[in-house]
């Protein structure tokens, strides 16, 4: 029997103890985290990573060639301590990509038939979007919405895929809103934050207050997965390995002294974390100078990049904005997951795992 395709969703429900399986489709990893509450308050009680085992990545091409079912394939996430079989997903913004449109006021259902438009969706697309909160405060009968537009094949694909771990995919939502409820986890502020999950394709900036969503842009030509390859190559070593030496080494000067592979190693990251950091100044720059409200406090780094040995240190040093990597208080784990290294990792999934969906 065929599933049906999951929705789009970005809205609430009501707190329960034990949250959906949140599962982040990354586009060379797959990660799944699920939190529980204790006295009100969310814990992380299960954590899992998952490499895409193929050559292809879980982009549009991957996801339609099975790439998800064949990492899941055998997979049972059940002795990592996951509960039930209800899962919330989210693409990448390889996939789903995000949009920022400027529209005529009006009601949601005026607005969602505009962003159809816009964004030239057909029905085979589902489509999702949100007031920024700068449109909120202002006084102008122009308003600037977030959208995001996923195909509906590519949503199935996902879904069928996440079958073969035992999960059933009741809906799929937004990488940013997810980004959004992780900060809020470890710092509640009435300051923007922005969030940066640093993946291997498309790198995502959202700026974030208060578990929301006010500012997406996609980071271009400075995905993780450009560097890994060509150090790869270079030292003829696979991508896990070139991933060990990122943890170990990366950019921490510090690391390098008298070692010649974390010289060589910090020469061949050059080029990549410059596009990088150039692309997150220039976005930087563009809120300084259009949206100040949302310029953000300080930078929260997800994904493989926030892994790179040092990296926070040298972006908070070129940017000039405080940047850390996402990570929870030990209060916020279960004491069987107070070892669990590169929570980073984790962020999106953890966002998600809480992000619950409407009816």
């Amino acid at each position: 029997m065929v599933a049906a395709a999951p929705r789009i969703a970005s809205r609430f429900l009501p707190d329960r103890s034990r949250s959906r399986i949140g599962a982040d489709i990354g586009t060379r990893m797959l990660k799944f985290a699920q939190c529980r509450r204790v006295f009100g308050k969310w814990k992380l009680a299960a954590a899992h990573v998952l490499p895409v085992l193929s050559q292809q990545t879980a982009d549009a091409t991957g996801l339609g060639a099975g790439v998800v079912g064949q990492a899941l394939d055998g997979v049972s996430l059940r002795p990592s301590g996951f509960e039930g079989t209800s899962a919330v997903a989210a693409l990448s913004s390889a996939v789903a990509w995000p949009r920022r449109i400027e529209l005529p006021d009006g009601e949601d259902a005026e607005l969602l038939e505009m962003v159809n438009e816009e964004c030239d969706a057909s029905e085979s697309c589902s489509v999702d979007f949100w007031r920024s909160r700068s449109a909120e405060r202002g006084t102008s009968t122009m308003i600037q919405v977030d959208a995001v537009v996923l195909p509906k094949e590519q949503a199935l694909h996902c879904a069928q895929g996440l079958t073969y771990a035992g999960l059933h995919c009741d809906a799929i939502s937004v990488q940013s809103l997810a980004m959004a409820r992780a900060v809020q986890l470890i710092e509640a502020t009435d300051r923007p934050i922005a969030a940066v999950d640093w993946g291997a394709t498309a790198p995502l900036l959202c700026v974030c207050r208060n578990g929301q969503a006010e500012f997406t842009r996609v980071l271009r030509h400075c995905g993780l997965r450009s560097a890994v390859e060509a150090i790869s190559t270079d030292m003829g070593i696979g991508e896990l390995d070139v991933a060990q030496l990122l943890i170990s080494y990366g950019v921490d000067s510090a690391r390098h002294a008298g070692g010649t592979i974390g010289s060589r190693l910090d020469v061949m990251l050059c080029d990549h974390v410059r596009r990088f950091q150039d692309e997150l100044i220039k976005t930087l720059e563009f809120l300084r100078q259009h949206l100040p409200e949302s310029v953000p406090d300080s930078i929260c780094l997800f994904g493989g990049g926030a892994t790179i040995a040092g990296i926070a240190a040298r972006l908070s040093d070129q940017t000039r904005v405080e940047t850390r990597s996402w990570k929870l208080e030990p209060s916020q784990l279960d004491p069987g997951l107070h070892a669990l290294e590169f929570q980073s990792l984790f962020g999106v999934a953890v966002g998600l795992s809480i992000l619950e969906t409407d009816q």
